[in-house]
């Protein structure tokens, strides 16, 4: 061989074994979206629907899965179209806002936009509570004639206009619960700190309690099973972790969990209106996972699984004949796609406007992290790596959920690929707090936004710097809301582990943020809010010491905070003193003040921070 081919084949060996440099990919694709959202499969399986903006009004749409035909079924010029569904084949029911604010009115329309019923007056607030899966011509509805949110269930026959009221609301019912033939049977009431749950045995008989509790405790309805005598719920009562039950209304009791996770909470149910039985639930862990009560559709996961690897799948609708389903997939790469899947042939379709501008092999991979925290609870997050590097020392972004009674999930957000497209690894906790793991998960955050929350952030972070993923002198700590407050204690807190913090409509004094939850509902959820955060007066310093206006001593880090004038949470007089005293020691601070905006921006004022954030966290690397 000579010298001249063996250089040749190293070199062709050393560029097969290089890492290809992952181009920077333009903002504006990350925020290409699918213009569809809210997509559902009608109960003969041949026409997907969906809402879509149209001149900047949401409307309701239909296509035909087969022709690729599209109707517009609203009507819907500057009323935007709220929330939807199919009743039958050819019927679709939706509310839509009125003209006076929080004040839908519900409607009929055939599935190719030829007609429009209103089934509500108008004034009224009216919302869908059951389409009544076996029935063709039957939904129940919630309706407040006076335009507010006490609501009485309604029974509406849409072909003969049949409106009977079918349960009276004293002022407290949040909920109604109808059987499968169309008898609302159960009640959910609540004073804003404590549930109730009542039943009847029929619309003849009068309400009887079933079980009252505390706001921390859950027992959840979700549905009669099909011989319409007992209840299949969601409750934590007597246990840590949420499962789904069975509950006999006749003894007051549960009567079987059906199904349970023993790391996580179980509320979703999966129900088969063909077969007449509960055929699994879903539940996230680190993606969502099933557990089937039906072979059937366990195998038919399985084959799915096949087809779509590595990512989450949701199963979002079927037909009636279970024979044709409407599937998400997410990869965490890329906006999630959507399917259409049929059973008998095991063949699945792509809808057309799933197609992303994204590449994924140049986004960045999102893997599961854990750790302890100081009490021992374990925490669970993601982490998300930039494409096509070696993984160690680097510029780190810590993205805190909002809430903080929520939690994150795996999915596609355009800030995470964005931003680890710029370098950055980007971890994102379900620090305690956070719901889906647990009531004593949840209540270990009660209280605790100043000390155990930042606590647990810290923790994350401290792990990967020790691990060698993160450089401790280019983290950033970054949030919306409550995030965004979090971003601003953590800096008060934990100076020493953050380069900088980035907040957009952060709280910033806590007794600012207590005293509007007081006066909100005439103080409904007051007692609820102060349990859970502290009491103004009774926890004053606990509140005090959890709020980034009463710790500006112990903000040493720059900061990028963003703010709308017209947020009622953060008067702009409580911005301009933490700008001015952070001035005084000589800490940097990069302020986007918007005075028309409120708590939530504008798209326009949202892509002009996005800007302003994509510049301030490449100067971190850069500098």
């Amino acid at each position: 061989m000579t010298k001249y081919l063996q250089f040749l084949l190293a070199s062709l060996f050393f560029l097969s074994c290089s890492t290809p440099e992952v181009p920077k990919i333009p903002v504006k694709d990350f925020y290409v979206l699918p213009e569809q959202t809210v997509i559902k499969l009608s109960p003969d399986g041949n026409y997907i629907s969906f809402l879509r903006s149209r001149e900047g009004v949401v409307n309701l749409y239909t296509q035909n899965i087969g022709t690729g035909t599209v109707y517009r079924v609203s009507r819907n010029d500057s009323l935007p179209v709220q929330d939807y569904s199919w009743v039958n084949d050819s019927v679709l029911v939706f509310s839509a806002d009125t003209g006076r604010g929080l004040s839908p009115r519900l409607t009929a329309a055939g599935r190719s936009g030829g007609w429009l019923s209103f089934l509500t007056p108008p004034g009224g607030n009216a919302r869908l509570v059951d389409g009544l899966p076996l029935s063709d011509s039957l939904i129940i509805a919630a309706y407040d004639p006076a335009g507010g949110e006490t609501f009485n269930a309604l029974r509406i026959n849409l072909y003969t206009g049949t409106t009977e009221t079918v349960g009276e609301n004293n002022g407290s019912i949040i909920d109604w619960i109808a059987d499968h033939k169309g008898a609302v049977r159960v009640a959910v009431a609540s004073d804003g700190s404590n549930n109730a749950v009542m039943y009847r045995a029929g619309e003849k008989d009068e309400f009887t309690l079933l079980v009252t509790l505390p706001f921390t405790d859950m027992f959840q309805p979700i549905m009669f099973d099909f011989d319409n005598s007992r209840i299949i719920a969601a409750s934590n009562t007597g246990r840590d972790k949420a499962a789904v039950v069975l509950y006999d209304p006749k003894v007051r009791k549960e009567v079987k969990t059906l199904f349970s996770h023993a790391n996580v909470d179980v509320t979703n149910v999966m129900a088969s209106y063909l077969k007449r039985k509960i055929t699994g639930v879903s539940y996230s862990g680190f993606m969502r996972e099933y557990q089937f009560a039906d072979k059937g559709f366990e195998t038919m996961m399985v084959k799915v699984k096949e087809q779509l690897k590595n990512g989450e799948i949701t199963i979002i609708d079927s037909d009636k004949n279970e024979e044709v389903f409407l599937i998400q997939y997410a990869s965490g790469k890329t906006p999630p796609a959507f399917y259409i899947y049929r059973r008998s042939s095991n063949k699945l379709s792509m809808l057309e406007f799933s197609q992303s501008v994204l590449n994924a092999d140049q986004m960045g991979e999102t893997e599961e992290f854990t750790f302890p925290t100081g009490n021992g609870a374990m925490v669970h997050g993601y982490l998300t790596y930039p494409a096509n590097t070696d993984r160690k020392n680097l510029p780190l972004l810590v993205m805190v959920h909002d809430g903080p009674w929520a939690r994150d999930n795996f999915g596609y957000q355009p800030e995470v690929q964005l931003f680890a497209n710029r370098g950055f690894a980007v971890l994102r906790l379900n620090y305690r707090g956070s719901t889906g793991y647990g009531k004593n998960f949840w209540k270990a955050g009660f209280k605790g936004w100043g000390t155990v929350i930042p606590e647990d952030i810290a923790f994350g972070v401290r792990s990967l710097v020790k691990k060698g993923i993160a450089d401790s002198s280019r983290t950033v700590v970054f949030g919306r809301s409550f995030g965004g407050y979090a971003a601003l204690i953590s800096l008060a807190n934990y100076p020493e582990l953050y380069a900088a913090g980035i907040s957009h409509s952060g709280f910033l004094n806590l007794f600012t943020y207590l005293n509007l939850i007081r006066n909100y509902g005439a103080g409904r959820f007051s007692s609820m809010i102060f349990e859970m955060v502290g009491h103004p007066e009774q926890d004053k310093n606990i509140v005090q010491h959890a709020s980034p206006l009463y710790r500006i001593q112990d903000i040493r880090k720059p900061i990028l905070i963003a703010y709308g004038g017209k947020d009622p949470f953060t008067p702009v007089a409580d911005i301009n003193y933490l700008t001015s005293e952070l001035g005084l020691k000589t800490i940097p601070v990069e302020l986007f003040l918007q005075q028309e905006e409120g708590r939530s921006f504008s798209l326009q004022k949202e892509r002009e921070f996005i800007t302003l954030l994509e510049s301030y966290l490449t100067s971190m690397i850069t500098e």
